[in-house]
């Protein structure tokens, strides 16, 4: 097996020090683990501390194998989680092994490993499996509306714009099905606009009817969904034709110090 050029991943190095996870996580696993430094003998490197949710999970040994050895071993036997995690194992290279999850791991979770270190090396008695915890990231989000705006000089039809701030990835399946929006109890559709950043999700809410008397938009959202205990709405009123209004304002600091103040077209 040739050697592969793999990204530089969040893994630890093996310390006589352990990182201790000191948070609260959900499963009750809260033993911190003390990993004896004898492993390093084995082991140079592997995933530890707070990952994020679609991280892999590796182990980088210290010798390398043969291709001939490792054709020997099953990789589905050389690793244990706790709580189960779901995935596929393979070899990176000749010394570095992967496990990849199948879905995201679960936000502040804390997940106990256990590598079956005398399957890929020759070990004494009392390290046969190598044991260690990382935790995954706190996921939390927050949704904002920056404001409604017309499509052209028909000012009968208009559109909200407005993003998500995610404190971890999310795909893009599961961001779409977060929010909803109606108006007089008919759904709207929903744009999502790709961006830069990963942790922010851009979306336009389309065909909003303004007419002659004040309207509402129902903006519901639900962070249970992505694993977050919140959810909530924000009903956002739709001024009536001809109204002058100031939607909103903020105040900035950088690089002078200016109030931005958004009006309502007419």
């Amino acid at each position: 097996m040739k050697n592969k050029i793999f990204p530089n991943l969040f893994y630890g190095i093996i310390t006589i020090l352990f990182l201790v996870i000191t948070s609260c996580n959900n499963s009750g696993n809260s033993e911190i683990i003390k990993v004896n430094p004898k492993y390093a003998e084995f082991i140079t490197a592997y995933t530890s501390g707070v990952i994020s949710n679609n991280s892999e999970i590796i182990i980088e040994l210290k010798n390398e194998l043969s291709d001939e050895e490792i054709n020997k071993i099953n990789t589905n036997q050389l690793f244990d989680f706790e709580p189960k995690i779901a995935g596929k194992t393979e070899w990176i290279n000749n010394r570095s092994i992967r496990f990849t999850p199948s879905s995201d791991l679960s936000s502040l979770e804390l997940y106990k490993v256990t590598f079956h270190l005398s399957k890929v090396s020759i070990v004494p008695s009392d390290m046969l499996d190598f044991v260690f915890q990382f935790k995954a990231k706190h996921m939390d989000l927050n949704v904002y509306i920056e404001g409604l705006s017309p499509y052209s000089d028909d000012l009968d039809w208009q559109k909200v714009g407005g993003f998500i701030t995610t404190t971890d990835h999310v795909s893009q399946e599961m961001i779409t099905q977060l929010v909803t929006a109606t108006q007089n109890g008919n759904k709207l559709n929903i744009r999502w606009i790709e961006t830069k950043d990963v942790f922010t999700h851009s979306f336009i809410i389309d065909s909003i009817v303004r007419g002659e008397k004040r309207g509402m938009l129902n903006i519901v959202w639900d962070g249970n969904l992505i694993g977050v205990n919140k959810d909530g709405k924000i009903d956002y009123e739709i001024p009536p034709l001809g109204d002058f209004k100031v939607m909103d304002f903020s105040i900035g600091q950088l690089p002078d110090q200016f109030i931005k103040v958004r009006f309502l077209t007419l």
